[in-house]
C-alpha cells in the first residue's frame, strides 16, 4: 500500500467519524428538545389537575340545592326530552299509531327510565320496542291501524256509447214554439224510430221516442 492510499483511507475514516459525531450530537439535541417538551406537558397536566382539585373543592363546599329545586329541574328535563321524542315519533309513524301506544309508553317509562338514562333516544327506543311487541301480538289494537285502507269506488263515468247516444238524442230534439201551428217551425225533422236488431238499438230508439213527444199534450 502506498503512502497516498494510506492517507486516503485515514481521511475517509476521519470523515466517517466526524459524520457519526454529528449524528450523535443531532440525536442528543432532539432528545433534549423532547425532554423539554415532555416537561412542559407534565407541567400543564399538573396545572390541570390542580385546577380540577380546586373546582372539586369549590363544588363540595358550595351549599346543596334544595330538594324541591332539584326535583323540579329533573322533572322539567324529563318533560322536555319526552316532548322532543314524541314529536320525532309522530313525524315518523303518525299521530294515530302513537296514540294507540301512548299509555303503554308512559307506563314503561315510569318503570324503567330514571335520571341516569333519561334521554330522547331512550324514549324513542322504548317506543320502538313497544311497537314491535304490539305488532307481534295479533290481538293488539295496533293491527287495525296497520291494515291497508280500502279504496273508495270511483264515481261512474259516462261511457263512449252513452255519450254517443246522448249526442244523437240532442240532435234529434225539436225546437218547440208557443202554438200548435208553429210546431216544428225551424226545427229539425222528427226522428222516427228505426227497426232494431238488439237491446242497445232498442234502448236508443226508446230514448228517441221520449225526446220526440209533443210537449203540448202535457199542458
Amino acid at each position: 500500500m502506498t503512502e497516498e492510499e494510506m492517507n486516503q483511507k485515514i481521511a475517509d475514516a476521519e470523515a466517517r467519524a466526524a459524520k457519526a459525531e454529528e449524528q450523535v450530537r443531532s440525536l442528543e439535541t432532539q432528545r433534549a428538545n423532547q425532554n423539554s417538551y415532555i416537561t412542559k406537558l407534565e407541567g400543564k397536566v399538573h396545572g390541570l389537575e390542580d385546577s380540577m382539585e380546586s373546582v372539586k373543592k369549590s363544588v363540595n363546599s358550595a351549599p346543596a340545592l334544595a330538594p324541591e329545586i332539584t326535583e323540579y329541574f329533573q322533572k322539567k328535563r324529563r318533560e322536555d326530552y319526552t316532548e322532543q321524542a314524541v314529536a320525532e315519533i309522530v313525524s315518523q309513524i303518525g299521530q294515530e299509531k302513537y296514540d294507540c301506544l301512548k299509555d303503554e309508553l308512559q307506563n314503561f317509562l315510569k318503570l324503567y327510565m330514571n335520571e341516569k338514562n333519561v334521554s330522547v333516544r331512550y324514549i324513542i327506543d322504548s317506543f320502538n320496542l313497544l311497537l314491535g311487541r304490539a305488532v307481534a301480538n295479533p290481538e293488539h289494537p295496533i293491527h287495525k291501524l296497520l291494515e291497508p285502507k280500502k279504496e273508495e269506488p270511483k264515481p261512474a263515468t259516462i261511457s263512449e256509447i252513452d255519450r254517443t247516444l246522448f249526442a244523437q238524442n240532442i240532435n234529434g230534439m225539436q225546437n218547440r214554439t208557443m202554438t200548435n201551428e208553429d210546431v216544428n217551425a225551424g226545427g229539425a225533422p222528427e226522428v222516427k224510430p228505426q227497426n232494431v236488431a238488439n237491446t242497445k238499438e232498442a234502448m236508443s230508439a226508446f230514448k228517441n221516442r221520449l225526446f220526440n213527444l209533443d210537449s203540448s199534450k202535457f199542458e
